[in-house]
């Protein structure tokens, strides 16, 4: 843009367009001393320097064109205006198509209009950065879009908006769609140069951002091995992968990993790309083997990061089709007035790490649609959530990602002042042998919800939430289990323990075994106590069938293994002996009733309390401490005649 030689008393030039009259570009300009460092300008053919001079600014002024071919160049110049000139108020209108990532230093121009769409025409790693917009205003609606492909694997833009040091401010309604990472990053940390602290939102809307079950970034795993110990924060499975997650900041401190459907957290220091090796926490299931598949769940739709970046403020957040809705990952969290997310990898996600500190969150009006997981809290803290008012949020999709501290040895549930959403969800399981325990799935204090597994035994780690039972009265839940063996019973042994400074039955421990078909167990938490009674409600309820002694050789009879009528009918070639276990034996419950078909001539000893002959029969029961002979004859002849 130029003019033809002004007279030297002109001092003030008006413009009717920057490239043509009319294309809304005008504006007034003044005389400048010299070449001005900002791009407000244009010299004339006397090599004079004009200067912009007006109060209200728009990206047209300095040449941008909607729909043009790449507006980069004239939108960055504006933007740059604004960032040197507080020129009163910045207004950016239209639709633009750009080539390269826009950055606004707001640290100058203290109110901006937005009502624009900015669509990606080529690869672009953050497409707006707002930074050092503290107390500023940016009113109006920001669309990003990258470019339009909705598969992970063709996108090609990283990063919607970015926001950098704007405390304070005041956001209206932003837009993204089509990205790889997040819609909407805000990170605020002061030793980084960053605080975002009570910024706010009128309203986040973001679609297709992100890698999760839908749209993933996937791959295979192999030489699974797990590490530290049952219910510590070193309880991890390092993991040989094929493929490794972007090196990113945004996705390294914020990332999970999904296995057969179960959810694992991998903290920024858990990966190991020189031998592309990632740790998960916590162990996984045993029954995913050492090898398989696996995808990525990272990035989303809004992430305010960082422990300066405190209680901020969302009027709506709508989410759709993105790896997570909001994960919510300040020191003091947010405070949303609604939370819309449908067919996300995950909801609501609380909390940084799993061993870091969450001080609160709000959400006032929480609505989940076709989530893989609509609620997930990843901090240590007691973060007294409140969750108010919430839809179609499905509890079983509500889980606890949380690591104890490492003076614990059992996975603690943390406290939530106010949230009848996860209601005391538990992580348990223990390391046997190669992991038979199965560390993620949940017990449930409070939501009518059965849990069944397919076990023949387990070590059960018991947790203690004391804000459920407070305020929801959640303070019993039961488990059932079904075997592998005969009757579906379970063949090994269930062990339960309770967490720090808590016993169970009056113990440091308690365990089951010998059980003749399904089991199920009652767990009932007696806070006054600090006591967690477990009882066996059903599972020894022996068959109605006959156990048969064929076999010329000594035999064991089992308390709810061996069936309480007992027929020796091998002919005996030398004395033989039973023994009468008393594991698991109950007084007066526990009782057998022998019978012996053979006339030979050896004994057939029957717990050293009495020596059967042929034909003969005895019965006897536990008394608590011991077995007592309480009957003994002779079986009937063929005459119909019987001994007593």
């Amino acid at each position: 843009m130029s003019l033809e030689v002004v007279p030297a008393s002109v001092n003030v030039v008006e413009l009717n367009g920057y490239w043509t009259a009319g294309d809304g570009g005008g504006a007034t300009y003044t005389r400048a001393v010299r070449e001005p460092e900002h791009d407000g300008k244009f010299q004339s053919c006397d090599g004079a320097w004009w200067e912009l001079n007006c109060s209200e600014v728009t990206a047209q002024m300095f040449g941008a064109v909607e729909n043009s071919e790449d507006a980069h160049e004239h939108i960055q110049g504006f933007l740059n205006y604004t960032s040197l000139v507080n020129c009163g108020k910045a207004k950016l209108f239209g639709n633009f198509l750009i080539s390269k990532g826009l950055h606004l230093d707001a640290s100058k121009t203290a109110n901006y209009e937005f009502s624009v769409n900015l669509r990606a025409s080529a690869p672009i790693d953050i497409m707006f950065k707002i930074s050092n917009g503290i107390r500023m205003r940016f009113d109006g609606r920001l669309a990003v879009y990258g470019e339009p492909f909705t598969r992970y694997q063709d996108r090609t833009c990283r990063i919607g908006l970015y926001i950098f040091n704007c405390g304070r401010a005041h956001f209206g309604d932003l837009y993204a769609r089509y990205f790889t990472q997040w819609g909407v990053f805000q990170f605020g940390q002061t030793k980084s140069g960053s605080n975002n602290s009570l910024a706010r939102f009128e309203s986040v809307s973001c679609i297709n951002c992100g890698s999760f079950k839908r749209f993933p970034l996937s791959g295979r795993f192999r030489n699974a091995n797990n590490q530290g110990k049952p219910g510590s924060s070193a309880q991890t499975t390092t993991l040989t992968v094929d493929t490794m997650p972007p090196l990113d900041f945004e996705v390294r401190q914020l990332c999970c990993l999904v296995i057969d459907n179960r959810l694992y957290h991998i903290a920024s220091t858990d990966f190991s790309d020189s031998d592309s090796r990632i740790s998960v926490f916590p162990w996984i299931d045993s029954s995913d083997g050492t090898s398989g598949d696996f995808f990525y769940v990272f990035g989303g739709a809004l992430a305010t990061v960082g422990n300066d970046n405190n209680v901020i403020d969302i009027g709506q957040l709508d989410a759709y089709g993105c790896a997570v809705g909001l994960w919510d990952a300040g020191l003091y969290g947010v405070i949303a007035r609604g939370v819309v997310t449908q067919s996300c990898g995950i909801g609501l996600v609380i909390g940084r790490t799993r061993t870091g500190s969450h001080k609160s969150s709000s959400v006032d009006g929480f609505y989940c649609e076709g989530n893989t997981l609509d609620i997930v809290q990843l901090t240590n803290s007691d973060v007294n959530t409140t969750i108010n008012c919430t839809y179609e949020t499905d509890l079983r999709k509500c889980i606890n990602m949380s690591s104890p501290r490492l003076k614990n040895n059992f996975l603690k549930e943390g406290g939530f002042a106010s949230l009848g959403v996860l209601n005391g969800k538990h992580y348990f399981g223990d390391k046997a042998g190669g992991n038979a325990a199965d560390n993620y799935k949940l017990l449930n204090i409070g939501p009518d919800i059965s849990n069944i597994y397919l076990r023949d035994g387990w070590t059960i780690y018991l947790s203690v939430n004391l804000d459920v039972s407070r305020l929801f009265g959640h303070d019993a839940f039961p488990i059932f289990f079904i075997g592998s063996g005969a009757n579906q019973r379970p063949t090994g042994t269930f062990v339960f323990k309770p967490p720090l400074g808590w016993t169970v039955n009056g113990d440091k421990a308690v365990a089951f075994s010998g059980f003749s078909g399904p089991v199920t167990f009652l767990v009932k938490y007696h806070f006054a106590a600090s006591n967690i009674q477990v009882s066996l409600a059903a599972g020894r309820e022996l068959s109605p069938s006959v156990t048969e002694l064929s076999e010329d050789t000594d035999s064991t009879l089992f308390p709810w293994v061996t069936s309480e009528t007992v027929i020796q009918t091998a002919m005996l070639s030398a004395d033989r002996v039973l023994t009468l276990s008393d594991f698991n034996a109950l007084a007066g419950r526990t009782r057998f009733k022998i019978s012996r078909l053979d006339a030979g001539q050896f004994a057939l000893s029957v717990g050293g309390l009495v020596e059967l002959t042929g034909s003969s029969w005895c019965e006897v029961v536990y008394d608590g401490s011991r077995y007592v002979l309480v009957a003994l004859g002779k079986l009937y002849d063929a005459g119909g005649s019987a001994g007593k």
